[in-house]
């Protein structure tokens, strides 16, 4: 529709939340829209580890096609060369490079990124989203991140406080997926 969003979908394990995503995924293909798909899932073995790792995962799809790879050379060359091994990019620089590939691609094909698991997510993804979160509108870009909100809140994370001035701000949606209670009463996942 010409404007970008963030959705957050949380939930507790086996709720559906990545089962909600892939049917929305299919409804859009089955629709006959064109576009990007970017999508990775966040390790718990890789939240200490090298930044931006699911971003970097995410994008490599699209940097191996042909038309957003030049793209991304030209707009985002800092995170063509994460990608590809051949160097490595300032973290500030990356956000207004990933922005500006952002705003290129979709004037073509929408995009759609999806990072699941987020509550292993590390700070500078986090701090990425923060910062893509409220420059998204020009562009058709949505990002859904899918995450247990209970974890986050056990271990701290970075994201509930991003996500609560996120949510203030009216720079995302928040879907929360409850468990199914029949009418019987027991609680079904």
């Amino acid at each position: 529709k010409g404007h970008g969003s963030l959705v957050c979908l949380s939930g507790d394990v086996g709720l559906g939340k990545t089962a909600l995503v892939d049917a929305f995924l299919r409804d859009l293909e089955q629709s006959g829209e064109s576009f990007h798909l970017a999508r990775a899932r966040c390790s718990e073995s890789l939240t200490n580890s090298e930044p931006l790792v699911p971003w970097i995962e995410a994008l490599t799809p699209l940097a191996r096609e042909e038309a957003p790879a030049h793209v991304m050379k030209t707009s985002a060359p800092s995170w063509h060369r994460e990608i590809s091994h051949t160097g490595s990019g300032h973290s500030n620089k990356m956000k207004r490079e990933l922005q500006d590939f952002f705003r290129a691609v979709s004037s073509v094909h929408p995009v759609v990124v999806v990072l699941d698991d987020f509550q292993w997510s590390d700070v500078e993804s986090v701090d990425l989203l923060a910062y893509l979160s409220t420059r998204l509108e020009s562009h058709r870009v949505m990002i859904v991140v899918c995450y247990r909100i209970a974890d986050m809140k056990v271990e701290k994370h970075p994201f509930i406080q991003v996500r609560e001035d996120m949510l203030s701000r009216h720079a995302c949606t928040e879907l929360h997926l409850a468990p199914v209670i029949p009418q019987d009463g027991r609680s079904e996942g």
